[in-house]
């Protein structure tokens, strides 16, 4: 565990035995109190539901419009015990290169997996390819609506205009 982890469960500690301490020595009116109860639980909601992103758990939110796949990790639907299969894909976003890369979660679907460990191979002998969100979703004939395109490495990550 993290110093900042250990930090943030220090700070909740605090603020709840603080509530604690309102409700039961405090002369407000018991409206307030369950005011404050309602908005700690709202701080806490809020805190773990932004936490998420910084704690390096993979997102479910919607692919980058371009983007570089570093890697890839594959669950196969399971037909035993009926679980779907998952795709986790490390990305990096090419619109915003100064961002870190991210862990995606994705369904599984067997063309989109066939794909991508095609780029991958590609890249480990060093081709460039670029990843695409499609507009309409289910592009290149996948649900996903991700498409790969190999590219020139020079356009990977292109220069702006020096003057």
């Amino acid at each position: 565990m993290t110093l900042a982890l250990l930090g943030l469960t220090a700070g909740f500690i605090l603020l709840s035995l603080m509530l604690f301490f309102l409700w039961v020595r405090s002369s407000l009116p018991q409206s307030w109190k369950w005011l404050a109860l309602i908005a700690l639980l709202g701080f806490f909601w809020i805190e773990y539901t932004s936490l998420q992103r910084y704690a390096g758990w993979p997102t479910t939110e919607a692919l980058p419009e371009r983007f570089r796949l570093i890697a890839s990790e594959v669950a196969e639907p399971d037909k035993k015990t009926r679980e779907d299969g998952l795709m986790y894909w490390w990305l990096q976003d090419l619109d915003h290169p100064e961002r870190p890369p991210r862990v995606y979660r994705l369904p599984y679907e067997a063309k989109v997996h066939e794909q991508s460990a095609q780029v991958l191979q590609e890249q480990a002998k060093g081709a460039a390819w670029v990843g695409k969100r499609s507009a309409r979703g289910g592009g290149a004939g996948n649900g996903l609506g991700v498409e790969f395109e190999r590219i020139r490495k020079n356009r990977l990550n292109p220069k702006g205009d020096a003057g």
